[in-house]
């Protein structure tokens, strides 16, 4: 739904490249694309009039309005090509959740930042909350509700949230802290019963970030499993662990052998089947 694909014609001036044809927005890849031009090293892309290039027929962007203008054209070092016509998508709002517009909805919390990846989105009663990853930081945000939330469809399709707060970007560090903390000997919270109890907890994602110079983060969702009883949960830890000399400590073994005093579990919460559903648009 939303596809419209206008009709073209070619540059006039056959020294020049030729006209742009066929751009149309893929749903399931959240992807503009458009037809080869011989001769192109490179691609100009004009969304909403804010310029962007590509070197191949095919532009990864996640709409944060409900319509997108967008139109492109062909360069190398010696020629341009006209811009193509206009194209206007329009986000799918009358046939149910669909990976675009929930990925425009996560989108709408920081316009005019790149959306690369999602780490979780979760409802409670009144306010949804996710954590994503826009221009290469992470935010974690929180959409608040002057009403009971009772799917996330609801929220996706009305466009309605009243609140959003969350506008730090954190730094991402590449370590699989999650891993380490599952290795103490001790460790907090709703995560630390689950295991208690014997089931297994397996990352589905899982993300490491600097709070601050004093205190690390890992936010994600979790799988927990004891036989047939599976769960998935949203996780957001906090640890307090000083700088050291050699990085990597503080990320791996010096979780593992922290004191649980400086340990958090800053958020806990099982997700309603509806969050679980969702995950197949990006989670696996």
């Amino acid at each position: 739904g939303g596809v419209i694909i206008f009709s073209y014609s070619n540059s006039k001036n056959t020294n020049e490249l030729s006209k742009h044809t066929n751009l149309s927005y893929n749903e399931e890849t959240l992807s503009l694309t458009w037809n080869q031009v011989d001769g192109a090293n490179k691609y100009l892309i004009s969304i909403d009039e804010a310029i962007y290039s590509s070197e191949n027929n095919e532009y990864y962007f996640v709409p944060s309005e409900d319509t997108t203008t967008f139109k492109v054209k062909a360069t190398n070092t010696a020629k341009t090509s006209e811009w193509s016509d206009e194209y206007v998508y329009a986000v799918n709002k009358t046939s149910g959740m669909t990976k675009a517009n929930f990925y425009k909805f996560v989108a709408e919390a920081k316009p005019g930042y790149a959306l690369s990846q999602i780490i979780g989105v979760v409802r409670y009663d009144k306010y949804v909350g996710y954590s994503a990853i826009f221009d290469g930081k992470l935010y974690i945000i929180t959409y608040r509700y002057d009403h009971d939330v009772a799917s996330l469809e609801q929220v996706v399709l009305n466009n309605d949230h009243s609140n959003t707060s969350g506008g730090t970007g954190h730094e991402i560090k590449n370590y699989d802290t999650f891993s380490y903390y599952m290795q103490a000997p001790e460790i907090v919270g709703n995560l630390a019963e689950y295991r208690e109890n014997g089931y297994q907890i397996t990352p589905v994602i899982s993300k490491t970030y600097d709070v601050d110079s004093a205190n690390i983060g890992v936010i994600g969702i979790y799988k927990l499993e004891l036989g047939e009883d599976v769960k998935y949960v949203f996780v957001h830890l906090t640890f307090t662990i000083p700088e050291k000399d050699v990085e990597i400590i503080r990320y791996t073994t010096g979780i593992k052998d922290l004191n649980p005093y400086y340990m958090s579990e800053a958020a806990f919460k099982e997700m309603p089947s509806d969050c679980v559903e969702a995950m197949q648009y990006y989670a696996y």
